[in-house]
């Protein structure tokens, strides 16, 4: 096993451990894409989901929002995608791309299963992107009402389930730097979605 196979799985064991851990490095990356419009849209996400026989990130999002219309307008359905991740600690960076593949009505419901109540009340909003005169959650109140029973919450959570899309980001390439004192290195991974991937050192 050589030095960049032992990489290579160092970066998807930290992936892997950021969809469980809320403190992980990788927890919260930034994925970047096009906009619709043609210009740069970048965002922090939270990691959902994480498959290294895959090469996929998982990420959930709300169907109304500018980010899931500009990935369903694309024609062929691949929109680009860039995943960036920093672990301030090992002061290394990702640096993932590939495109979009949004889950079908069977998977997402299934994905939507997993939610627990208080993460799918964002789902649960009026109108994303109203404007307001004040600020405003634009959940309904009765979700918010403490008097509510868990299994009255959970059934009221249920109205946030159209809005709620799940997608993953299907790799095809990474690029990995390693911040140093005594000088910066980077390795680049790229067809990892052939049968046949490749791996190389370049100097950053």
């Amino acid at each position: 096993m050589t030095q960049l196979d032992d990489l290579s799985k160092d970066i998807w064991a930290k992936l892997l451990a950021a969809v469980d851990d809320a403190g992980a490095a990788f927890r919260c990356p930034v994925v970047a894409m096009n906009d619709g419009r043609g210009q740069p849209s970048a965002r922090v996400m939270i990691l959902r989901g994480a498959d290294p026989s895959q090469c996929s990130l998982r990420f959930y999002t709300d169907r109304r929002s500018d980010k899931a219309k500009a990935i369903l307008s694309v024609e062929n359905g691949k929109a680009p995608a860039e995943v960036v991740l920093y672990d301030p600690v090992e002061m290394e960076q990702v640096r993932a791309r590939g495109f979009v593949r949004v889950l079908d009505g069977g998977d997402t419901l299934l994905a939507w299963r997993q939610v627990p109540f208080g993460q799918r009340l964002v789902y649960c909003t009026a109108e994303v992107g109203k404007l307001v005169e004040e600020p405003d959650s634009g959940l309904p109140k009765e979700l918010l009402d403490d008097g509510l029973g868990q299994q009255d919450r959970d059934a009221m959570s249920e109205a946030g389930q159209p809005n709620f899309m799940c997608f993953d980001v299907l790799l095809e390439s990474m690029d990995w730097l390693g911040l140093r004192r005594d000088g910066n290195i980077a390795a680049r991974f790229e067809g990892l979605r052939q049968h046949v991937p490749t791996a190389a050192w370049f100097i950053p």
